[in-house]
C-alpha cells in the first residue's frame, strides 16, 4: 500500500453541547483525503494512530476514549486494492457487509439504519446496542469514497444516552476526492 501516515492535529475548544472539559482535535490525512473532529478529554492520552494489516489491506485506526465518562469515539479507514475493486459492483452491498461486520464485532443488535451521503459518497448510518451484556449504545457510519472506506463509531455505556457530542463526531467527517 505504501501509505505513510503523517497527522496534522489542531485542537480547539468545543463550541456547543459538549462537556466543559472537551476539546476537539481535527485529524487530517497527509494525502488530504479526509479530516474529522475527535473529542479529546483532559483524561486522555494524545490521539495517536494504530495500524494493522489484514489480508494485505492496511487499516489505520484512531480512538478517543473517556474511561471516566464511559464513552469512546473510533475511526478506521483503509483503501480497497485495485485488483479487488473489480468484484465490487454495488457499493450498497459493501456498506451492508461493513455494517454486519461491526454488529458482529460488537455483539450488536441493530435498532435502525438509513442511507446517508458524505459529500457525493454513499454511506450508511446505524444505531445499535452491543458490547458485553448489551451494556452500550452505539451509533456508527460507514462511508465508501472509492477506493477508501471509512468506519466511524461512537459509543456510550448505559444508562447514559448518545448525545450531541457523538453526533458532532460522526457528522464531522469531510472527504475530499
Amino acid at each position: 500500500m505504501g501509505y505513510a501516515l503523517l497527522l496534522v492535529i489542531h485542537v480547539s475548544s468545543s463550541a456547543t453541547a459538549a462537556p466543559a472539559d472537551t476539546q476537539w482535535a481535527t485529524v487530517e490525512a497527509p494525502d488530504k483525503k479526509f479530516q474529522i473532529q475527535f473529542p479529546i478529554y483532559t483524561s486522555n492520552p494524545p490521539l495517536e494512530p494504530t495500524k494493522q494489516t489484514i489480508e494485505g489491506i492496511e487499516l489505520t485506526d484512531f480512538a478517543s476514549m473517556s474511561p471516566d465518562r464511559d464513552e469512546g469515539f473510533f475511526l478506521e479507514f483503509f483503501d480497497i486494492p485495485a485488483d479487488r475493486m473489480g468484484a465490487l459492483e454495488d457499493p450498497r452491498q459493501l456498506l451492508e457487509a461493513l455494517m454486519q461486520n461491526i454488529l458482529l464485532g460488537k455483539q450488536g443488535k441493530l435498532a435502525k439504519s438509513a442511507p446517508i451521503t458524505v459529500g457525493d459518497n454513499p454511506g450508511l448510518e446505524f444505531t445499535f446496542e452491543g458490547g458485553q451484556d448489551q451494556s452500550y449504545f452505539f451509533k456508527s457510519r460507514v462511508v465508501f469514497a472509492k477506493p477508501r472506506v471509512y468506519e466511524l463509531l461512537a459509543g456510550v455505556k448505559k444508562p447514559k444516552a448518545l448525545g450531541p457530542t457523538h453526533d458532532q463526531f460522526l457528522k464531522s467527517l469531510q472527504v475530499s476526492p
